[in-house]
């Protein structure tokens, strides 16, 4: 069942409670429904609870691991039918002194507003007394599966190691201030006056360190595999078009 047929199903049963043993019937006024004759005119009372609008509420804030739940707000018009007005008049009065003396309900508000003389006219109705209800839809979306971790976390050991290095451009001419990233890392440095970058720890594998040099506008990539702790020599071809 959706939220909207669980907000008026519960309203129902609530007017039900209200009016004893009186149907609660949803939809049209019964004079107004389709070929009118509906409930009322043989004489037996009826309420009838039409939906008149869908309201938006405030939104809720969610949780990290649970969506927020949405909220709506369905206003109902109620009019009492029975086999005269005196006896439709009753019927209605039964209700709003039942309201009146339950106290405030969940998710059910008593609205004392007059129905706007356009509502009327679109449902195909004459004015008459009635009651306006407002009730609170709820949607829980369904909260996303979380896969549980049964088992220890493991920690991958993984080798480090310090690397030094020069980059030179053409002619061996060191190049000064420019940026050097050690690819996948994020760790970033600048060379020396003499052309030359250290980084305390790298990743030490089997596979080469990819460095990225950025110089005069322009970004050179190199697959470096270091031994020992000899400097490697970075060349960036500035002529290059």
């Amino acid at each position: 069942m959706g939220m909207l047929s669980e907000a008026d199903d519960r309203l129902r049963d609530w007017l039900g409670n209200l009016a004893g043993d009186v149907p609660v019937v949803a939809g049209l006024p019964p004079e107004a429904a389709p070929g009118g004759g509906g409930n009322g005119d043989d004489g037996e009372p009826v309420l009838a609870a039409t939906l008149l609008a869908i309201e938006p509420a405030p939104r809720l804030a969610g949780e990290a691991h649970r969506p927020a739940t949405v909220v709506a707000h369905l206003r109902y018009l109620v009019t009492a039918h029975a086999a005269d007005e005196r006896a439709a008049l009753e019927l209605l009065d039964r209700v709003l002194t039942g309201a009146i003396d339950a106290g405030p309900a969940d998710d059910v508000d008593l609205d004392l507003d007059p129905v706007p003389l356009d509502a009327w006219q679109a449902l195909g109705a004459a004015p008459r007394a009635a009651l306006t209800f407002r009730v609170t839809a709820r949607h829980a979306p369904p909260v996303p599966a979380i896969t549980l971790v049964r088992e220890q976390p493991q920690i991958v050991d993984t080798a480090l190691r310090p690397l030094r290095g020069r980059v030179l451009g053409n002619g061996d001419i060191p190049l000064a201030g420019v940026e050097v990233v050690v690819a996948g890392t994020g760790a970033t440095t600048r060379t020396s006056t003499q052309g030359t970058f250290a980084f305390a720890a790298v990743p030490s594998g089997t596979s080469p360190i990819r460095l990225a040099v950025r110089a005069k506008g322009r970004t050179f990539t190199a697959d470096i595999e270091p031994t020992g702790d000899e400097p490697v020599v970075v060349t960036c071809d500035l002529l290059e078009a």
